[in-house]
């Protein structure tokens, strides 16, 4: 039997598939997983949600298994290896920085915050 799907599910698109079925619309409060989709929707700008699925990878591999307290922690060094990172284009990287300077440590507190008040 075959599930109900939203309107644009493909199912020949095995990436999508397995996001629609897995992770779309299912409640996930992992503090970790949260901050991934926050990065991932920040990068997407101009891009469709199956290409940021497909650069998944890469970004977990960049942002350290989007760990908020790692990234928080980043010193001028790591910041400097991470803007190498092959798998990400040069405008990826330059977000990347802008990820890193504005966001984290905002995050960090956002996420203890709303930690908090549950």
């Amino acid at each position: 039997m075959d599930k109900t799907r939203c309107h644009w599910f493909d199912k020949s698109n095995d990436i999508l598939r397995k996001y629609h079925d897995e992770e779309f619309g299912i409640l996930n409060k992992d503090d970790d997983y949260l901050f991934e989709i926050l990065v991932l929707v920040n990068f997407q700008t101009g891009l469709s949600w199956e290409i940021m699925l497909k650069k998944r990878e890469d970004f977990r591999i960049a942002f350290d298994g989007f760990d908020v307290e790692k990234i928080a922690g980043y010193d001028e060094k790591r910041i400097e290896e991470l803007l190498k990172n092959e798998n990400l284009t040069p405008e990826e990287r330059r977000q990347y920085v802008d990820v890193l300077d504005k966001k984290a440590e905002r995050l960090k507190i956002l996420i203890d915050d709303l930690l908090n008040t549950q």
